[in-house]
């Protein structure tokens, strides 16, 4: 079940979403040992674990194609 606030944080779109988690992990892939820019928002929880796709900021973490 999600609370009002994550459906409302899970209707982002896709772009939305990638740029509110590059933005939120200042566009660095946030595998510890690595220096590389983000090049995706790759979803912790699989999206289709979601009502609404799994689209919400807390569930995404930034990476390099490296790492993704």
């Amino acid at each position: 079940m999600t609370t009002p606030t994550q459906q409302a944080e899970a209707e982002l779109a896709r772009s939305n979403f990638r740029q509110r988690v590059f933005d939120r992990d200042r566009n660095q892939c946030l595998v510890p040992w690595c220096d590389d820019g983000a090049d995706d928002a790759h979803h912790i929880i699989e999206r289709d674990c979601w009502d609404h796709g799994g689209y919400i900021e807390s569930n995404g973490a930034s990476v390099c194609n490296k790492h993704h």
